[in-house]
This record gives C-alpha cells, structure tokens and sequence, in this order.
C-alpha cells in the first residue's frame, strides 16, 4: 500500500515543527532527508528511521523492520512518539549526528 502524498506531507509538517526536513518522491514512497542527509524513509504510511548507534541507545525498544523486500533494518516510529516533539528531536538530531 504506497502512502497516499497527504499523509507523508502531514508527517513532513510534523517533522518540520523539530527539524530542517523535507521528502522526495522515491517509487512510490518518500525519502526523508534532515539538513540535507538521508535520515530515514516514509513507506506504507509509517516513519521509518535508519538504524545507528545513538538510535540503538536511544531507541532500542522501537520496532524494527524492513520498509520494503530487500532494505535494510530500520526503526519503525509510532504516531506516539511523532507526536512527542521533545523525544522526536532529541532522535532525530542524534541520529543526523551520526550520519
């Protein structure tokens, strides 16, 4: 199920609220780039974040799994801690920090 263009805009403002981001298109789904590097991926309707070790400390109890046949493991981001922006940048500038 490809993720409907409003959705991942919806995710993008959110994102944007914590973070210079912005998404690209990519088959089908959305690449999501923080100041300018590859952070992570919108599939199916769902963040996801790339997998580092500041993420492994500082998220480790998220779910992880593949956003599409063949990718790499990745954090699957529940709408919980989307919404919690304070968790969100602390996550999301460690991870870019380590990128």
């Amino acid at each position: 199920m490809r993720t409907p263009k409003e959705k991942a805009e919806s995710l993008l403002a959110h994102i944007q609220k914590v973070s210079d981001a912005r998404i690209r298109p990519m088959m089908g789904e959305y690449v999501l780039y923080v100041n300018d590097k590859v952070i992570g991926q919108i599939n199916q309707s769902q963040l996801f974040i790339k997998v580092t070790p500041f993420g492994e400390g500082f998220a480790g109890q998220l779910e992880k799994k593949a956003p599409y046949d063949g990718a790499k493991l990745a954090f699957v981001v529940p709408q919980s801690k989307i919404d919690d922006l304070v968790w969100l940048q602390s996550f999301l500038t460690g991870t870019v920090k380590e990128l």
